[in-house]
């Protein structure tokens, strides 16, 4: 579906297809990412169906264009997916990419988004690992596209097939159905060669022993604090509504080393436990405990400071009396070991190194603007290019790679999706590298500081960086 509104888009005018698209000369998919709402995975297509697809460009490079498109549902305007394109120019007689015309460049740079960090086109590609599945398959006619070579959605068919073999098969941890039963929400494809019909093709499929991201780990925090308040922890439902929500303000994550280094693939139950830590006059302190439900080891725990926002000032208020007559025992009990510190936020100092990032709308939250841990990810990001551009001390590959020790998080403000953020990070001073610092601005005003510790040891890439 994304291919043709792409291609009635593309030849009714869009990129001005015609003027570069002749006999010797080709443009062809070299890196997509779709990514999909659950729903679609749900949506039962009758006649009356109406969908709407929305091209957009993103960036125009010497040989390449990147582009977006949006599949939407007609009658609500929902999002229900979106694809991001890199289109690469071809000779048709070397195979090999070539520049477009300067003229061209230049007509589509007066369209061009300045929404170019969405879409990451250059990454590197993982080792086969000896344990992989292998399928072997050969394409049909059916599966060959206008440049007679195997289309790109044929390739996603195969790898589907694939998968459901291996998992039938019990080769995956986890699945074991046909895996088109399970709904798919991300593929981030690179098409580096091609093949037609009749060839032999070895398709290996194999799950990502990662590292635990400590983004995704602040999410399953999230997960297991959402259950809880929705299920009468402190009578969330009858704080939070219309006039009135919860907000975070401030959350520090601790972890173990050991989180860091437990493969992806093994299960294990995990037992979340809520206590309350304090109550104020218009916030809530809690401290989430994330065990091993068999050991009841602590992996990390999780301390999340809420207040009471004003739906329409924005502004703290303050609970009902009832409230504080529940929980007096909690009120003001500022001598707790556990109570977040409130400490002053640093300068961002000159020195700093400084990474400029644009949210996605998948970045949001229920409340319409950019998920706490949404916000760690662009640090993540940010560290990540600072460390491997040798901007930082002693760190000097992908900061996935260090375990996580520390986060202590202030929200200061709030973003959106589409807002140009810049993120700012920076060492301590000397003798403590492992600290580092981000402050992410917003038009030039702070909204979220962090400051984490890592461990000083990479650890061993796996088969993929993270997750």
């Amino acid at each position: 579906m994304f291919e043709a509104s792409r291609a009635l888009a593309l030849y009714n005018g869009f990129l001005d297809l015609a003027k570069i698209y002749h006999q010797d000369e080709t443009i062809v998919i070299a890196k997509q990412e779709i990514k999909l709402n659950p729903k679609v995975h749900q949506i039962k297509l009758k006649p009356q169906s109406h969908l709407l697809f929305d091209v957009k460009l993103l960036e125009v490079g010497e040989r390449s264009i990147t582009n977006v498109t949006e599949l939407r549902d007609g009658s609500t305007k929902e999002r229900l997916g979106e694809t991001f394109l890199k289109f690469v120019r071809f000779s048709r007689k070397t195979r090999r990419s070539i520049s477009f015309p300067e003229w061209y460049i230049k007509s589509l740079e007066l369209h061009e988004s300045p929404q170019k960090q969405q879409f990451r086109s250059k990454t590197a590609l993982p080792d086969i690992p000896d344990n992989a599945f292998k399928f072997r398959l050969v394409p049909n006619y059916s599966d060959m596209d206008r440049n007679n070579h195997v289309n790109q959605s044929s390739y996603i068919k195969f790898c589907m097939d694939a998968a459901t073999h291996a998992s039938l098969s019990g080769h995956y941890v986890h699945f074991n159905e046909d895996m088109c039963l399970y709904a798919p929400l991300l593929w981030t494809i690179s098409y580096v060669g091609e093949c037609r019909a009749n060839d032999e093709l070895s398709i290996y499929t194999w799950q990502s022993e990662s590292h635990w991201a400590i983004w995704y780990v602040s999410k399953m925090f999230e997960a297991a604090r959402i259950l809880a308040l929705y299920n009468g922890f402190i009578d969330f439902t009858k704080i939070d509504g219309r006039e009135a929500a919860l907000v975070i303000v401030k959350q520090q994550l601790k972890l173990i080393p050991k989180l860091h280094e437990k493969g992806m693939n093994v299960k294990f139950t995990m037992l979340f436990d809520l206590r309350l830590v304090e109550v104020g006059k218009t916030s809530v302190q809690f401290v989430v405990e994330f065990k091993d439900g068999n050991t009841r080891e602590v992996y990390g725990e999780n301390l999340i400071k809420m207040v009471r926002m004003s739906r329409k000032t924005r502004r703290p208020v303050t609970f009902p009396e009832w409230f504080y007559e529940k929980y007096d025992s909690y009120r003001n009990s500022y001598g707790s070991t556990q109570a977040l510190p409130r400490d002053a936020l640093p300068k961002i100092p000159d020195n700093a190194f400084k990474f400029d990032l644009i949210p996605r709308h998948s970045d949001s939250d229920r409340n319409n603007h950019v998920n706490q841990s949404s916000y760690i990810k662009f640090c993540m990001d940010a560290a990540t290019h600072a460390s491997l551009s040798g901007h930082y001390v002693h760190f000097n590959e992908d900061m996935c790679l260090y375990a996580p020790l520390l986060w202590t998080i202030s929200y200061v403000g709030e973003s959106r999706a589409n807002d140009e953020l810049s993120i700012y990070t920076w060492q301590n001073e000397a003798g403590s590298p492992e600290h580092i610092q981000f402050s992410i601005l917003l038009n030039g005003r702070l909204i979220f500081h962090a400051s984490a510790i890592f461990e000083k040891q990479a650890k061993k890439k796996r088969l993929v960086p993270k997750l």
